[in-house]
């Protein structure tokens, strides 16, 4: 049985709602619900519709529904109610450190194979079912440099096609404050953690933005990376007010995790394996060198990865 699904508001209660049927919904001042099912059908009702939700979905959802009471949620938990973020999609997400490596008839760097694999997902609806097959989010507030704010990554779903897309955030998680800087370097690489690969880590200096280290997740070709130490920054261009031109994701995945990570059967060339078994110094991998890093005594790999994203319309 799926878990439960929310309705977000921005009142504290109570309201029943089907356990299967309902995904996602957010309701604000003199605004109309906006319902994703789990069939990504969007439906448009009315705030009136509240007090018949349950029974509108137990008419028409016999067949899926297992409704029950359960807590009305914010989209973001940090107690700050008042957040009213722009909306930023990635549309670029890009492995530039490490490599990954798989035997094929020679040892063989597969890296833009499967960075090739990300895009796809990410800009196109491979599907047919109207909506892009993964949209990484940036939800920012303010998106106005030079000012400070808080922003928070989550996951979307977005109508195709990526140029005009219309997004909506599926995820929760709290925001948290991020900093603006004028001529500073905001984030690179760290001493130490790369090995010379082309193209480079890029390094993302002012005027730019970004956030204090903390633990995340990053979903990529239906894979889920464990992130240690993640941080996020952007760099602005004036020229472009509504991109985030350039920018650096960067985590450290412990060598522990990336053994239990499995790609994904479809992946192609590197489908089945775990995740360590790709990477320079992991069990089973090919290359003759040694990528590992340390992180508190702990081995593993700083994961870097080259953003873009820009903003888009929310419902």
């Amino acid at each position: 049985m799926p878990n439960p699904c929310r309705i977000r508001t921005r009142r504290r209660g109570r309201v029943t709602i089907g356990r299967s049927a309902l995904a996602w919904a957010e309701q604000r001042p003199g605004r109309r619900f906006l319902l994703l099912l789990e069939d990504k059908r969007l439906l448009n009702l009315p705030r009136r519709s509240i007090p018949v939700l349950s029974l509108l979905l137990g008419l028409t959802l016999t067949d899926r529904i297992d409704a029950e009471e359960v807590p009305v949620e914010r989209l973001f938990d940090d107690g700050l109610e008042a957040f009213a973020p722009d909306t930023l999609r990635l549309n670029r997400l890009e492995l530039r450190d490490p490599h990954l490596f798989t035997q094929l008839i020679i040892c063989a760097d597969v890296t833009a194979a499967f960075n090739e694999q990300i895009d796809a997902n990410i800009n196109s609806d491979a599907d047919g079912d109207g909506f892009l097959d993964a949209s990484p989010l940036l939800l920012m507030e303010p998106f106005a440099p030079p000012r400070e704010g808080r922003m928070v990554q989550v996951g979307g779903v977005c109508t195709a096609p990526a140029a005009t897309a219309v997004c909506m955030p599926t995820g929760t998680a709290p925001a948290r404050p991020f900093e603006p800087r004028e001529t500073a370097l905001c984030r690179a690489a760290l001493p130490g953690t790369v090995s010379g690969y082309a193209p480079p880590v890029p390094s993302i200096v002012g005027p730019c933005f970004t956030d204090a280290p903390q633990s995340a997740q990053q979903s990529l070709n239906g894979l889920v990376l464990q992130l240690q130490q993640a941080t996020i920054a952007g760099s602005y261009t004036p020229a472009a007010p509504d991109r985030i031109e350039l920018g650096l994701l960067r985590g450290f995945v412990r060598e522990i995790d990336a053994d239990q990570i499995l790609i994904p059967p479809d992946v192609p060339l590197i489908g089945g394996q775990p995740l360590s078994a790709l990477l320079p110094g992991g069990a089973g991998n090919c290359a003759a060198g040694d990528d590992r890093d340390m992180l508190n005594g702990e081995p593993g790999w700083w994961f870097y990865f080259a953003i873009e994203a820009e903003r888009v319309a929310a419902p």
